[in-house]
């Protein structure tokens, strides 16, 4: 039982306080502490031969080892469960909090899927377009009905809607502007391929906000 290597049963408990439920690393703890215990008892009673290295005291004639004391074996192995049921506990505690902060995660990114396509319905069925757009202008967020309206594509000048929210974005103003889906010779617009002919929709800006009260993004809303 002096053998150093014995240190090692901690690793399985830890191992096991992460993989498993706290009652399994319990129940591994006290198999460990039960193999050790027997082990003690039967090299203290001569059951099991204790063996050790003599090669590092070549002039001892009589040596006595603290395996054979049974205060000293009582002790050390005392010691060793009381330090595998403490590893099980801490390990447990922390893989049980690592694993309910990740429930507690998985719930919201749920929750927020389920909310992000209820928006998306509520738009559809209020014909209209929703887009949050960050401050180098990409979109964070756009509504399938504002992608329908805006398209994706880039165009020569800078798009009506992109001149709303960086001047939203650098002064914090709410706007509203009205922007013709086509230009003044009736041609649809290159960078609007999939938009209605004739169409004036009105776009709402304002700012968000983050936490600690500056703009950050701006929130688009376009209504026909």
């Amino acid at each position: 039982i002096e053998n150093p290597f014995m240190l090692l049963t901690f690793f399985h408990v830890i191992i096991a306080g992460i993989f498993t439920e706290r009652r399994q690393c319990y129940a591994i703890a006290a198999f460990a502490s039960i193999l050790l215990g027997t082990l003690a008892w039967f090299e203290s009673t001569g059951v099991l031969g204790h063996h050790c290295l003599h090669a590092r005291f070549p002039d001892a004639q009589e040596l006595l080892f603290s395996a054979h004391g049974n205060a000293s074996v009582a002790s050390w192995v005392g010691a060793t469960c009381s330090f595998l049921f403490l590893a099980a506990y801490f390990v447990t505690t922390i893989a049980e909090r690592v694993r309910s902060d990740e429930k507690r995660l998985e719930e919201m990114a749920n929750r927020t899927r389920a909310e992000h396509r209820l928006l998306e319905k509520s738009l559809e069925t209020t014909l209209a377009g929703l887009r949050v757009v960050g401050k180098d202008l990409q979109d964070r967020m756009a509504s399938r009905r504002w992608m329908e309206w805006f398209g994706t594509g880039g165009s020569p000048r800078e798009r009506s809607e992109d001149l709303a929210a960086r001047s939203t974005l650098a002064d914090g103003v709410v706007r509203t502007t009205e922007i013709v889906i086509e230009d003044l010779c009736g041609n649809e617009l290159p960078s609007r391929p999939f938009a209605p002919r004739g169409r004036v929709l009105q776009v709402t800006t304002a700012p968000l906000l983050d936490a600690a009260g500056a703009i950050g993004e701006a929130v688009q809303l376009a209504q026909d």
